[in-house]
């Protein structure tokens, strides 16, 4: 008969807490996996989103932000960064360690990596609980036992470099909970890269740790932030105001970004210049600066139309990550509208009196 995998006691060994974790007031679990975000926005008739670019696993998601005011593009970002939750540690529990890293170092760096893991499947950790139950929190076992020095190295040189053991992120073997069935999904978490370094380990040194990987939002840590990039600019919009033919049309390509100014022969059998796509505009500024070449372009920027670019960070795709934002601020909206009166009196508000005062 197998013996049965417990989990270690939460008052063993040293507990390195790595951040203060609280509950979400406002969280997503019902949010829709849809690929197009079009039917999240119903602001004005005239907003609306167009996605441009998805990459081919999905982390990556170009898509523009029409008809809005920049703070709600700015409401959308920072919801993505601090609102929507994902999965990271926040406890280890350190049972030996003689390698040259401190325990808080090697806490830190594990707190770090990122996990492949729907958080929509797991609820958040009560505060200060005592028993981590599998619908909360994952717990993982990292053992590299020390190694012994082989007979032929200890007859070496002195100055012979000794091998080295790199501890990575594929060490990291998950402690099933009995309560998880056998095709329960939760098995099958692991961190997002299999090579992130964590420590390098000399001969004789041995590093024996458990890991607690709960649920959490960017507000209480950026290691749980689900995207690595999350950033939106005005849309830019380049026009010429003037024809630049041969010689001043090569200068102006080779003072704009690259692919920005594309050469097209006209019927005179002239090299025009062209402008091929507006937002390869990067913010250079060197066509303004030349004398003879800074009345022939327009920068300019589209009022209310925003490029919105997410990467996320490997457990979700961005379209999902991006839908659970949206629907986060959505609930905050229908919370506002029920605390706040619709008319407010303001009859009822009186203007203090204001009296003269003498220094």
């Amino acid at each position: 008969m197998a013996a049965q995998t417990t989990y270690p006691p939460v008052q063993s060994g040293l507990s390195c807490i790595l951040t203060r974790h609280q509950p979400a007031l406002f969280t997503s679990n019902n949010a829709q996996e849809l690929p197009s975000l079009m039917g999240f926005f119903t602001l004005t008739e005239s907003s609306g989103v167009n996605v441009r670019e998805i990459s081919e696993d999905g982390m990556v998601l170009q898509f523009d932000l029409t008809g809005v005011e920049p703070c709600i593009a700015n409401s959308i970002r920072r919801s993505l960064l601090c609102d929507v939750p994902s999965m990271a540690a926040e406890t280890v529990l350190m049972y030996q360690n003689t390698s040259v890293f401190t325990d808080d170092h090697i806490g830190s760096r594990l707190g770090l990596i990122p996990f492949r893991a729907d958080p929509r499947k797991f609820k958040f950790r009560l505060p200060r609980a005592t028993v981590e139950h599998p619908e909360s929190t994952l717990i993982f076992d990292l053992s590299i036992p020390a190694t012994k020095t082989s007979s032929a190295l200890r007859n070496a040189r002195k100055d012979a470099k000794p091998p080295n053991v790199n501890v990575y992120s594929s060490h990291l073997k998950l402690i099933p909970h009995p309560a998880m069935k056998p095709d329960d999904e939760k098995r099958n978490v692991r961190p997002i890269s299999e090579n992130i370094l964590i420590a390098t380990l000399l001969p004789q040194q041995e590093l024996l740790l458990k890991l607690h990987v709960v649920k959490g939002v960017g507000k209480d840590h950026a290691k749980f932030s689900p995207v690595s990039t999350a950033m939106f600019r005005p849309k830019p919009e380049l026009r010429l105001l003037r024809n630049v033919y041969d010689e001043e049309a090569r200068r102006l390509q080779s003072l704009t970004p690259k692919d920005l100014i594309a050469l097209e022969r006209d019927t005179a059998g002239q090299e025009k210049a062209v402008i091929r796509d507006s937002r390869l505009y990067t913010g250079s500024r060197g066509v303004l600066k030349d004398p003879t070449l800074s009345d022939c372009m327009q920068i300019a920027f589209r009022e209310n139309e925003f490029e919105f670019t997410v990467e996320s960070v490997g457990a979700l795709q961005s379209a999902v990550l991006v839908c659970q934002a949206i629907e986060i601020l959505k609930k905050r909206c229908e919370f506002l509208s029920l605390i706040c009166p619709k008319e407010p009196n303001w009859n009822n508000i009186k203007a203090e009196e204001t009296t003269d005062y003498k220094f």
